[in-house]
This record gives structure tokens, sequence and C-alpha cells, in this order.
């Protein structure tokens, strides 16, 4: 069994090299990855036994959780690219954008957004707050910048990671009996990724920002599309207290989208699941539990290294290892796992979300920049990732018992 671990690994990082390398075939890789690791794990476990009980055959039990969960996360992103989509056509963003823009400078007006997307993705989720947060960026720097994309991300992993609806691993943990007093250390760590992230992404920044200017004028704006909103968030968190299902509180939005016949943000879900989830099947596939020792799978180092392993392999099934290990610091993982996934970009539910949502805009910068390739351009202008999350993770430790 090891030794098809190991080929499972090949095989995903060889495929995680052509996405970077050729970012126009991603879906068609991730879809060959999956298969390939996934014809891997039937050779050392086998078919699963239909027959037997779901919970007697642990092939069955596997692919009964990742069937759960891929659904939900398909659906959250279809859903929040409407709920993105809703809040932008009833005009809160513009009236939002248009009070910062005229009351504060370039730069705090960006501190602000950003300190909202990061408050808001503990108390929503980090991919509806970032694509929130986006459309608010995008409208205040009169379009879509590309490098907006980096800082919208880390903040709103780091909003999540201390919240058990604020991101995908901390409402895993949080079904499988981790509760929320146990994440509220990864607060600190979670506050100066923030902070550091302002310093590094936005003050220290010597390119000037260019932002638009509003005229005073009236901004119609439709309440009751931001009432839908709020109800179907809070239908989210009630459908994931639940049963652990928080895409059903989504589903009003996909729907009231659907019947203004406006397929764009629904096309744009699509296309982030599409991608994204065959990604997860193939990481989860892959059982490093066979491959690590278990000395080292639940040791502090092994925590903090998820940090990067995230950025690579999926933080999901990353989780779900260092949970059946009983791995402990939980308020540590949570914040390197959530965080990690930052610094490529798709190693990120957000970043995917973002990307394939203004998909025609990033294709476009690209062109005309110095570095064509999105893997690369997000390695080297995200230098700053660097520096905030290693100091994001010390200040963590502090707290780590």
């Amino acid at each position: 069994m090891q030794f098809f671990s190991v080929i499972q690994i090949i095989v995903f990082l060889t495929g995680i090299y052509f996405i970077a390398k050729h970012h126009e075939m991603r879906k068609i890789i991730a879809l060959v990855m999956a298969t390939c690791t996934g014809y891997f794990f039937f050779l050392m476990y086998g078919f699963p036994d239909f027959g037997a009980a779901v919970s007697a055959d642990p092939v069955a039990h596997h692919l009964k959780e990742e069937i759960r969960e891929l659904v939900n996360l398909g659906g959250l992103l279809i859903g929040f690219a409407c709920l993105a989509h809703q809040f932008e056509t009833s005009g809160i963003s513009r009236l939002f954008a248009s009070k910062i823009i005229n009351k504060f400078d370039d730069k705090k007006a960006e501190s602000l957004i950003l300190s909202m997307i990061w408050l808001l993705s503990g108390f929503c989720d980090n991919i509806a707050s970032a694509l929130v947060g986006m459309g608010l960026m995008s409208i205040i720097h009169g379009g879509f910048r590309l490098r907006l994309v980096l800082l919208v991300t880390i903040v709103a992993n780091a909003g999540g990671a201390y919240s058990v609806v604020g991101d995908t691993t901390t409402t895993f943990l949080w079904i499988k009996g981790i509760s929320q007093l146990q994440l509220v250390p990864a607060f600190l760590p979670s506050f100066m990724c923030l902070l550091l992230t302002l310093v590094f992404g936005v003050w220290l920044r010597k390119v000037p920002h260019k932002h638009v200017t509003f005229p005073d004028e009236k901004i119609d704006v439709e309440w009751w599309r931001f009432f839908a909103i709020l109800m179907c968030i809070v239908g989210a968190f009630l459908c994931n207290f639940k049963w652990g299902f928080p895409c059903l509180g989504i589903v009003p939005l996909i729907l009231l989208t659907a019947f203004e016949w406006q397929w764009a943000p629904i096309k744009e879900g699509g296309s982030a699941a599409s991608f994204l989830l065959p990604l997860i099947v193939a990481a989860g596939f892959i059982n490093l539990g066979l491959v690590i020792p278990h000395d080292t799978l639940t040791s502090q180092g092994m925590v903090i290294s998820t940090a990067w392993i995230s950025a690579i392999i999926d933080n999901i099934p990353v989780t779900k290892v260092l949970f059946e290990a009983n791995v402990g610091h939980w308020a540590l993982l949570a914040f390197c796992v959530g965080v990690g996934g930052s610094f490529t970009y798709f190693g990120s539910t957000t970043s995917v979300a973002v990307i394939e949502g203004y998909h025609k805009q990033v294709k476009e910068e690209l062109e005309n920049d110095s570095i064509k390739n999105l893997f690369l351009y997000w390695i080297v202008r995200g230098w700053f990732m660097w520096p905030v999350v290693i100091g994001s993770i010390l200040a963590g430790l502090l707290i780590d018992k």
C-alpha cells in the first residue's frame, strides 16, 4: 500500500506541475489526476461492496463522505457566486464603495475593505466574503486588478480560520467534534495576518493607488435583495448547524438568479467547481498516513508545515489525515491549513472562486503583464505572503497548547 501511495503522490505532484504551467488546461488535468489517483486507490483497497452497509465498508464509507463534501462545496461555490451577484445588483456595493471613497483616502479605503472582508469571513464564509469584497475592490478601482485577488484571498482565509462557519476545514472540524472554543486561540494569528497584510500589501506598496471618485448622486438600492441575502446567510448557518450542509441555505439565491435569467454567476460558480472538485477528489484519494510516520504526523512541526502542504494538496484532505491521527493543536492547525492555501492560486477555494469569476479579466491582465503565467505571477507578486504567514504562525505559537 505504501508503494501505491508514493505513486499517487508522484501523479498528483506531476499534475500540479502541469496545472501551474498550463492554466488553460487546468480542468482537464485535474480530471486526469482524479482518475489516476482513484485508480491506485481502488488497487489498494478494492472496489466498494455496495451490498454491505456503508459503515461496514471503508471504501464505500470514504466515497459517501467524499460525495457529501463535494456536493456541499459545489453548491457553496455556485451559491456564493449568486450571492455576490445579488449583492452587486442590489446597489449596496456601489453605495458602500462611494461612502468609503468620498470619506477616506486611498490606502485607508483599501485597508477598510480588507478589514471588512476579514471580519465577514468569521461570521459568514470566506468564499462569500472574498467574492463580495472583490466586487467592492473592483468598484473603487474602476475595474478588476489581479493584485487585489492576492490581498483579498489571504485576509478572507485568515478571517475564517478561527470560526467554525468561516471555512470548510473549520466546519469539518466542528462536525467531527472540535468546538468553537478550541478554535478561538486562532484569532491571534488571524488578526496578526490581517495587520501584516495591511502593512506589506497596502501601506508599504510604492506603486500609487488609483481609485475612482464618485459624484454626489442618489444611488438606488433594492433593499429586498439585501435582506434576502441576509436571510440566506442565516439559513446557511442554521443548515450547517443542524445537518452540516450549509449549501442548502443558499439554494434560494441560486433559484432567484436563475429565475431572473442571470446565468453568468451560475456558470462562474460551476466553472470554479469543475476545476476545484476534481482536484479535491484527487487529493482525497491519497492517504498521507501511509507515507508519513505517525510521530511526525502528530508533531507541532507537521501542523506548521501544513501551511505549505495546503498550497499544493487541498486543505480538506490534509485536515482529515491530521484529524484521524488526533494531532491536537486544533487552533494552529485551522489557521495553517486555511491561510497556507493562499500561497498558490489553486490552493485556496476563495482564490479559485474569484479567479473563475473574473477569468476574462485575469487573462487580459496577464497578457499585458511581464509575467504571463498565473502561477508565477502569484508567487512573484505575492512575495509579501511569506513574511505575513510566517509572522502570523509565530504569533500562533504563543497560544498553541
